[in-house]
């Protein structure tokens, strides 16, 4: 499949074919009525429309909009990726403000050693 946003393109591969003599290119999907046709049109229907969801998101959220991204979020790969480490970080400041409320001292104290129990580990190995 080929995504096309302001003419820069990618190709998203949907995974599935089916004989050259079987596709209708001016309606983009197999001819045919038998179940693997049918199922294969089916599926391309499904993934044109999550590549359509996908751009509305993105449009809804006001986000920029490229081939690229909606690739991107197509196969899942989330660009603001984190590091085990800041993501345990980020648990423990949340974790911090929650004393009084559900945790005590002691147990933010053993989420901190923890922390710096994976931290030592992580860099001897």
């Amino acid at each position: 499949m080929r995504v096309t946003v302001n003419r820069q393109s990618v190709d998203i591969a949907v995974k599935r074919s089916c004989p050259p003599n079987l596709w209708n290119q001016s309606k983009e999907n197999t001819r045919g009525k038998d179940r693997m046709a049918t199922e294969l049109n089916r599926y391309l229907e499904i993934t044109r429309s999550r590549i359509h969801q996908i751009y509305r998101e993105l449009e809804t959220a006001g986000e920029t909009i490229t081939a690229e991204i909606i690739r991107n979020h197509f196969y899942g790969i989330d660009e603001s990726r984190k590091m085990l480490l800041e993501v345990f970080k980020e648990h423990n400041e949340h974790i911090q403000t929650l004393i009084g409320k559900g945790y005590v001292k002691k147990t933010v104290q053993r989420y901190e050693a923890t922390e710096k129990y994976l931290s030592e580990f992580i860099k001897s190995e």
